[in-house]
């Protein structure tokens, strides 16, 4: 009878030290998983932040609020895409006025050449997809939100790509070159706002879930 005992005893501790290893190993992944994700987000946020400030140069629309939510992005910001001194440089360009910034983007800016734009994806969140389960559902949310306005983006890219391309047709004359002017300059707006708001919530994502050390 006693042996009988110490083998169910010894197969329910089996059992326990199962599961326990196994919540350990999916604590760790989870870890894991959402350190990889929130890196990547942050090249996404860097990127999508710079494209804001390139189409609202475009725009004549760097405003005072906007640039003191850029600045500290690009300064935090350490990975592949860095462009040095881009942070002094935005500070340096803070210190003007809205009126004076606005002057001289206009004065800078072509009105019959557009902006081109990128085209931008998540390599390792779409490869990671299927394990994303394991993290929690606000974790989900927040990340498949990001995913879903950048493939609104990129189709949003598509379209602006044909028209900025119909700006060095000289054939395209009077109305229909208004036109493309108008379509470009709304757009390039809705762009810039979308591109914000992409950048804004991973910035939200990294704050709530980024590491120590590693959110901006």
């Amino acid at each position: 009878m006693v042996n009988v005992l110490h083998l169910v005893l010894g197969w329910l501790l089996g059992l326990l030290s199962l599961g326990i290893a196994e919540r350990i190993r999916r604590g760790y992944r989870r870890q894991e998983l959402i350190a990889s994700v929130t890196g990547e987000l942050a090249d996404l946020q860097y990127v999508t932040a710079l494209l804001a400030v390139k189409l609202r140069s475009h725009l004549g629309q760097k405003t005072d609020e906007f640039l003191d939510w850029l600045i500290p992005i690009v300064r935090q910001y350490d990975g592949p895409n860095k462009i040095v001194r881009l942070a002094d440089n935005l500070a340096n360009m803070r210190l003007y006025s809205e009126e004076e910034r606005r002057a001289a983007d206009l004065a800078a800016s072509d009105p019959n050449v557009g902006v081109w734009l990128m085209k931008y994806d998540l390599p390792l969140l779409t490869a990671q997809s299927a394990d994303l389960s394991i993290c929690s559902l606000d974790f989900q949310r927040r990340v498949w939100w990001v995913k879903g306005q950048l493939d609104y983006f990129n189709q949003q890219v598509d379209f602006f790509r044909s028209q900025y391309e119909k700006t060095f047709d000289t054939s395209i004359i009077g109305d229909n070159r208004v036109a493309i002017e108008t379509n470009l300059a709304t757009g390039y707006k809705d762009l810039a706002g979308r591109a914000e708001s992409i950048a804004k919530a991973i910035g939200q994502i990294r704050a709530k879930y980024a590491p120590k050390g590693a959110a901006a």
